[in-house]
């Protein structure tokens, strides 16, 4: 016999689980509803406590939250919001409105809260009977009855003043103001390094200035760019408003250099130069950062000390084993700075910067383990040259920053990504004796009314509000990097070298041959400093499947590998010949008679594949050699693969190739897939040195 189902007609349906908490929540919070008719009433089982209310006011709280904080930062960052006078009474009144209601809701959570607690409390320590006394006190209190029935109109006056406020922000991009004055102009010179670090702080002082002006309108704009040569700028700076070169940027009204001896050595070059340092913005060490196994061999921890760090190094990594890079002394002053500290720990410069031994100077030089300098790019770009110099990084000396900020970059530059561990794993060796970059703020005076006088000064005194000067030796270490300077101009030698890229459709395929080719291109102008002579040309000169010229992009001439390296990123490979012939005639009648001051004789480098000649005949190799007698100039033929690269036929064995270098002034270099740019920079240090090179293949 089966049980009669229970009579549930007259039951009310069962509320959902989410509901029955909220109802549960404000019963415990609030109270039962009072009674319309204004008597008390017991608690019966299944009253049903104003939810609704109660979630229009969480919902009105967040909104209203939502509305005082998040869109009004939204709407600046993306209307930069300059607002006419009705608009920034508008906003100042929605913030006002803001802030009273947000303390209202907090008032109001802390009330409720902080009884319920209370009640909590007493139930727990004081006894069931003194919590009914308190309960009886709280359902009594007249701002409980009022709350409790007029909970709904306080909900929904709060989704509509949350709601109001909203609307008021994504208003106020309609008053932006046409009228507001166009701010003060503020330019900065710097290192390409501490750009984005530079643009970050003045980008946020900028902004809070904007908040606070009444009127709402931006009151300062700040330009931040980069100036390759830190050297030029040191002689600019000293020889006034005629040395600035307007190509590098507007003229500055501050100079931010890397350390204060950059300051110093201006002020040597002109001591009437106008200038002022306003203080340091902050500092970064000078390190060795070592491959980790080096490091392990060494017994050195991240951050360690050493005396000489090189001399350590070297203890138990030998120059041909573990090469080191370092940026160019001319460009960068971390590299000036590394250099003097390498020449004084040898002994070739004395405590005063004074020549000691030319020998010391050479032999400092060679425990770099010929690992070349990079002329552009930073120091970031200097540790990304590190990982591509051989099948494991480089060691570097460069700057803590730099090396954090590569482990910091969620991308890397693309020739840095491939391997990226290999660079980013570096350990850093701290050099000694306050070897530091303190950046220093620089107020420039070209002798004109800038205009902005006083908000320089403002800027100034914000940047460097919480930082000293930390060079404390400056002079000595002015003098050591003055010398150090002078003498790895001499010791180094220069290069006189005309590149010529083959951009004909057989460089694109199969393989990555084009790559290649401007890989190593690339290389060889990276690490061209400011003394080197770099020229590049792009063969055929047109599309046409007949033309034997050749495309003339940067003239020969010192400190262009900066230049080269923007035209090498701009070719493709989408012409028809390829004139070797042709286009080395003509290259060694141009450089015919020029030569680099401290190297060898001029260098033709040709990248190419050797595939594909000219329709309608070529050059013979009688009409070659005519224009070739009595040259001095070295023709080097950089083969980055036959018809499979790096397959079956080697990249020197391509049937015109072999041809050319027939001729004992032409030689062919064929690349490595696994170590690019290697190739490039090898030459580099021939024409430097005015080596030979040898015969036929390599």
């Amino acid at each position: 016999m089966e049980d009669a189902d229970p009579d549930t007609s007259d039951r009310a349906p069962r509320p959902g689980r989410p509901r029955r908490l909220l109802r549960g929540l404000t019963v415990n919070l609030l109270g039962p509803a009072p009674d319309p008719t204004g008597e008390e009433r017991p608690e019966p089982e299944g009253e049903r406590p104003p939810v609704r209310p109660l979630g229009l006011l969480i919902v009105g709280s967040l909104l209203g939250w939502i509305a005082d904080n998040l869109v009004p930062e939204l709407l600046g960052i993306v209307f930069e919001d300059e607002l006419t006078d009705i608009g920034s009474a508008i906003r100042s009144i929605l913030q006002w409105v803001g802030d009273v209601y947000l303390a209202f809701l907090c008032a109001c959570a802390a009330g409720v809260g902080g009884v319920y607690a209370f009640r909590l409390l007493v139930r727990y320590f004081a006894g069931h009977d003194r919590y009914l006394a308190i309960r009886g006190w709280w359902d009594g209190w007249r701002v409980r009855k009022w709350l409790v029935r007029n909970l709904r109109v306080v909900a929904v006056i709060s989704v509509v003043v949350a709601l109001g406020l909203v609307a008021g922000h994504f208003a106020l991009p309609f008053l932006q103001r046409s009228d507001c004055r166009p701010p003060a102009e503020i330019a900065i010179a710097t290192t390409r390094d501490a750009v984005v670090r530079v643009e970050e702080a003045t980008r946020a002082y900028t902004d809070e200035l904007r908040r606070d002006a009444p009127d709402g309108c931006r009151q300062v704009h700040v330009t931040v760019f980069a100036v390759e040569q830190a050297e030029d700028v040191r002689e600019a700076v000293a020889a006034g408003i005629e040395g600035w070169d307007p190509t590098w940027g507007p003229l500055p009204h501050v100079w931010l250099p890397d350390s204060s001896v950059d300051v110093e050595l201006a002020r040597r070059i002109n001591p009437e130069a106008r200038f002022e340092v306003v203080g340091s913005m902050w500092t970064s060490p000078l390190i060795l950062a070592v491959p980790p196994e080096q490091a392990e061999r060494l017994g050195a921890v991240p951050g360690q000390e050493l005396a000489d760090p090189l001399a350590a190094l070297r203890e138990v990594a030998p120059a041909e084993e573990g090469p080191v890079v370092r940026a160019d002394p001319g460009s960068s002053t971390a590299a000036l700075l590394h250099t003097a500290f390498l020449y004084r720990r040898n002994g070739a410069i004395g405590p005063d910067g004074t020549l000691r031994s030319e020998e010391a100077v050479h032999e400092a030089e060679a425990s770099l383990g010929g690992a070349l300098s990079s002329s552009a790019g930073g120091e970031v770009a200097l540790l990304c040259q590190a990982s591509g110099l051989g099948r494991d990084a480089a060691a570097a000396l460069t700057t803590l920053d730099a090396l954090q900020a590569l482990r910091s970059a969620e991308q890397l530059p693309a020739d840095c990504e491939r391997r990226r561990g290999a660079v980013t794993d570096l350990v850093p060796l701290v050099l000694p004796d306050d070897l530091v970059l303190d950046h220093p703020f620089v107020r420039l005076d070209w002798g004109v009314d800038s205009g902005v006088a006083e908000q320089v000064t403002a800027l100034g005194s914000h940047l460097t509000a919480r930082r000293d000067g930390a060079v404390t030796d400056l002079a000595g270490h002015a003098d050591r990097a003055g010398g150090a300077l002078e003498r790895y101009g001499v010791s180094l030698g220069e290069a006189n070298i005309l590149l010529a890229v083959d951009v004909s459709t057989s460089m694109a395929m199969p393989g990555e041959k084009f790559d290649a080719a401007i890989a190593e291109a690339d290389a060889l102008a990276a690490t061209a400093t400011a003394n080197d002579r770099i020229g590049l040309w792009a063969l055929p000169r047109t599309p046409d499947p007949a033309d034997t010229d050749a495309q003339r992009l940067v003239d020969v001439a010192a400190g262009t590998g900066g230049r080269v390296r923007e035209r090498l990123r701009e070719l493709a490979p989408l012409r028809e010949s390829t004139p070797l012939r042709e286009v080395i005639a003509e290259a060694v009648t141009e450089l015919a008679g020029t030569s680099a001051r401290d190297g060898g004789p001029p260098m033709l480098v040709v990248l190419t594949d050797g595939v594909g000649r000219p329709r309608g005949g070529r050059m013979d190799a009688a009409r070659l050699d005519e224009a070739m007698q009595g040259s001095e100039v070295r023709v080097r033929i950089v083969a980055v693969g036959g018809r499979d690269q790096w397959g079956d036929e080697a990249p020197c064995e391509v049937d015109q190739i072999e041809e050319l270098t027939r001729d004992d002034r032409i030689e062919c270099v064929a690349v490595d897939p696994d170590d690019p740019g290697q190739a490039g920079r090898r030459l580099l240090a021939q024409a430097r040195a005015g080596e030979a090179g040898g015969h036929g293949t390599t």
